[in-house]
């Protein structure tokens, strides 16, 4: 009689407690790139914009040095026109923060009166 011949029996496999999906939807705590991508931009102070090389620096010494991401979020940014792209193509090159001029934001809000009042005028 040898021990050999006997099977161990099977261990039942180890399984992980379910999580709930609160759990699962728990992201990082912190701004989004996008966000540390215009503060980092907007604190550079040079005409000439800031560099690609630079931002992945700057964001690298607030803890935050994930390529892709960083890659992810300049290229939305241009796209949605935040950025403005100095020179080199995609997410390389040098940028600087598109400024938004505040008397284009108010002459729409300034003509919807006129118009209001006009109609007020006609209506007397």
């Amino acid at each position: 009689m040898s021990e050999r011949g006997k099977a161990a029996p099977a261990k039942a496999p180890a399984t992980t407690p379910a999580m709930s999906p609160k759990e699962k939807a728990a992201k990082k705590a912190g701004p989004p790139f996008a966000v540390l991508i215009l503060k980092a931009v907007t604190a550079s102070k040079d005409p000439k914009g800031i560099s690609y090389q630079a931002l992945r620096k700057a964001l690298a010494a607030r803890g935050c040095d994930h390529t892709a991401h960083i890659k992810r979020a300049v290229k939305r940014l241009l796209e949605k026109g935040a950025l403005v792209q100095l020179k080199g193509k995609g997410a390389t090159g040098s940028f600087k923060a598109a400024e938004k001029t505040k008397k284009a934001a108010k002459k729409p809000a300034a003509e919807s009166d006129s118009s209001s009042s006009e109609e007020e005028e006609t209506r007397h």
